[in-house]
């Protein structure tokens, strides 16, 4: 993959259960990078990832995901699933209102209307005991144009703080 990052945007937020950028995908890319640089939320718990179309936030049940959690202290455990609403368990997580070490997105075609659009993740948190990496892959299986995204928990948990930014790939 070629490396030469083009900034697009930088966006925060604080106090929501769903942090949504909706214009940072556009036929100028075919790849793009999300780094989240700043993170914690409320509780213990992953965040799911969604995309976001024309209509909105797709909350479709075709999205399937598998990610690996690289725990340091026991053996590695395992998040797979197909035909969900959203991507769950693709992202570390810390501990309630402490940071997380980092999170890194790979995001493949959303733009193209022909292809399903792909992600791929690393995550890392020392602020969880033990500490846990989680590298993770997914697919919203529909061919549409995604022109954003998503990161959440649904109604009952917040983000305390979060700032994403988000590169094309040339």
């Amino acid at each position: 993959m070629a490396t030469n990052l083009q900034f697009i945007k930088s966006a925060s937020g604080s106090g929501v259960n769903e942090f949504s950028i909706t214009d940072c995908f556009s036929a100028s890319y075919d790849v793009y990078k999300i780094y989240v640089v700043d993170y914690q939320q409320s509780h213990t718990t992953y965040p799911y990832l969604r995309f976001i179309n024309a209509s909105g936030v797709d909350s479709s049940s075709n999205y399937d995901y598998a990610g690996l959690q690289l725990w340091a202290n026991t053996t590695f455990g395992e998040n797979k699933n197909t035909g969900q609403n959203a991507m769950y368990d693709v992202i570390g997580y810390s501990q309630a209102s402490q940071p997380m070490g980092g999170i890194s997105f790979d995001i493949f075609n959303p733009y193209d209307s022909s292809s399903y659009t792909f992600m791929k993740c690393q995550s890392a948190t020392n602020s969880y005991q033990p500490a846990v990496g989680v590298k993770s892959i997914g697919v919203q299986k529909v061919a549409q144009q995604v022109t954003g995204f998503a990161l959440g928990f649904g109604s009952t948990y917040t983000f305390t703080n979060i700032t994403v930014n988000v590169y094309g790939v040339k």
